[in-house]
């Protein structure tokens, strides 16, 4: 996913609160990991990651 709520996910304007809420709801959803470009605070679960590769896009992995 690369824009939130009509927001881009690299964009700076993009409040963080946003993304954050986004990856919290992907986790919610029952993603097995989410990552994107900014964890969200208190995120360390192993769940949440932050890597170069997501820098403009949320990844959201569910079992089939």
């Amino acid at each position: 996913m690369w824009r939130i709520a009509g927001h881009a996910v690299a964009d700076p304007a993009t409040p963080r609160a946003l993304s954050e809420r986004f990856v919290r709801d992907g986790a919610a959803a029952g993603s097995y990991h989410v990552g994107g470009p900014v964890l969200p605070a208190g995120g360390g679960t192993g769940l949440f990651f932050r890597d170069a590769t997501r820098h403009d896009h949320v990844h959201l992995g569910f079992r089939a």
